[in-house]
């Protein structure tokens, strides 16, 4: 694991995908990681999916975005009763969409 700059922490830490930051972990939101387990399923790249919604592959490095997307091969992306994923946010392909 590698260890953030204070300025990396800081650039990191403006993210509204990131929950936390430290100089050794980021701690993703619940937003990111749906995010990430729809553009998955659409199949875009993970650095490709990290650098869409604004957090920059080179600061988190390529360790931590493999690990990352281990760690997401076993999430549950949250449902409603119908089993339908929920929307926390506007969904980032909807609003490239727009533009």
């Amino acid at each position: 694991m590698g260890k953030y700059s204070p300025e990396e922490v800081q650039i990191l830490s403006t993210s509204p995908y990131i929950d936390s930051v430290s100089e050794r972990s980021v701690l993703y939101g619940d937003v990111f990681k749906q995010e990430f387990y729809l553009l998955t399923k659409q199949g875009h790249q993970p650095k490709e999916i990290f650098r869409s919604l604004g957090i920059d592959p080179l600061i988190v490095g390529d360790n931590a975005i493999r690990v990352f997307t281990q760690k997401m091969k076993h999430y549950q992306p949250k449902l409603n009763e119908d089993g339908d994923m929920i929307a926390l946010s506007p969904s980032y392909v909807d609003l490239k969409k727009e533009i």
